[in-house]
């Protein structure tokens, strides 16, 4: 039995790989002078419009989603009779995964025929991506969700990644 894949644009997987692996993408909000802004992961030019921004000294914000939020992305496949596998962008980074869990606690208790997983993914960025990817390719060989999510949960702590930056004026 096949299930639906999501994780969020905290990801920053291309549109490519979202596409390519079937991924559902749950877009996280960002503000650059007050305009509420998503991710259109390289579609678009809202990426290079977002770094053309910084450079300009501009200092983006960030904000939860709701829990309401969380239940919008859902439902519909629940809904459609479908299960969920959520990896989540990183609690240590946000209280967005809170919220999530709550809206899973609901849609639980109002489709107790479905399953619903969300993963804390203690990643965020390709680390996040990998965990996805990973997923995807299990998803693929017909691995079943709960095998998968065992997977995913078991190498969450394994995933290094390294980065570098132009600059440290972000840096706390």
């Amino acid at each position: 039995m096949s299930y639906i894949l999501f994780t969020d644009s905290n990801s920053d997987l291309p549109y490519q790989d979202v596409d390519e692996n079937d991924l559902k993408i749950i877009y996280m909000p960002y503000s650059i002078d007050g305009s509420d802004e998503y991710s259109d992961l390289g579609r678009g030019d809202v990426i290079p419009n977002f770094y053309a921004a910084m450079r300009g000294g501009k200092t983006p914000t960030t904000s939860l989603l709701t829990k309401d939020r969380y239940i919008e992305y859902f439902e519909p496949y629940l809904q459609d009779g479908q299960d969920i596998l959520f990896i989540c962008f990183s609690s240590e980074l946000s209280g967005t995964y809170d919220n999530a869990a709550l809206a899973g606690e609901e849609l639980r208790a109002k489709y107790p025929e479905r399953k619903l997983i969300i993963i804390n993914s203690r990643n965020v960025s390709m680390g996040e991506a990998y965990l996805a990817l990973e997923a995807a390719k299990q998803r693929a060989a017909g691995v079943p969700m709960e095998e998968t999510a065992a997977w995913v949960q078991a190498h969450k702590y394994n995933v290094r990644y390294w980065f570098t930056v132009d600059d440290l004026v972000y840096r706390k």
